[in-house]
């Protein structure tokens, strides 16, 4: 067996050893973790800068961060999609309702002037507005109202950060002011 490598052979062979050892081990083992010194160690051993090695990890910490933020940003547009719609259900359940319920009254009635139909039109209208409002999750309306959105939310964190903040401030001076009473008391 020959026990020289060319530089590419080596990485194919190292590899597929770690995809065999992975397949191999066992579900409920854990690969131990590797330091950053014996990362550093084994890339000098295969050949590669340490300012070779340290830029592949600054570039996967990159790329992290911009998947955690696009996590994020997927969540947050799933809760504003949710709050749209969570408005716009109750609207269409009532419309049904009360348009059923007036052209019923309307039948029963036997009016021969079909009445019901004027609440039905003026609010299929309000209704129509109102889907296309909330419905879409494209586009540059939905784009917009999801930046005001998430401004208001940001102003609401910040504004209940600082009334925990506040309130703390004023358990901290009462948690002062009851132990130099208990001060005073013991003199």
């Amino acid at each position: 067996m020959r026990q020289t490598f060319q530089q590419e052979e080596a990485e194919q062979i190292l590899q597929e050893a770690v995809r065999r050892e992975v397949h191999q081990a066992p579900e409920e083992s854990v690969s131990p973790a590797i330091s950053h010194e014996r990362l550093l160690a084994m890339a000098e051993e295969l050949g590669i800068t340490p300012a070779a090695l340290e830029s592949v990890l600054q570039d996967r910490q990159v790329q992290a961060k911009r998947e955690q933020e696009q996590t994020m940003l997927a969540q947050l547009r799933r809760e504003f999609i949710t709050e749209r719609r969570a408005g716009f259900l109750p609207h269409l359940y009532a419309y049904i309702g009360v348009n059923f319920l007036f052209f019923a009254i309307n039948f029963l009635t036997r009016v021969g002037y079909p009445w019901f139909l004027w609440p039905l039109l003026f609010w299929s209208i309000a209704l129509y507005f109102h889907a296309i409002f909330s419905l879409p999750t494209r586009g540059p309306n939905f784009e917009r109202s999801f930046s005001r959105w998430r401004e208001r939310q940001t102003k609401r964190e910040q504004k209940e950060a600082k009334r925990r903040a506040e309130e703390s401030a004023r358990a901290g001076k009462t948690e002062a002011r009851v132990a130099a009473e208990a001060e005073l008391d013991q003199l």
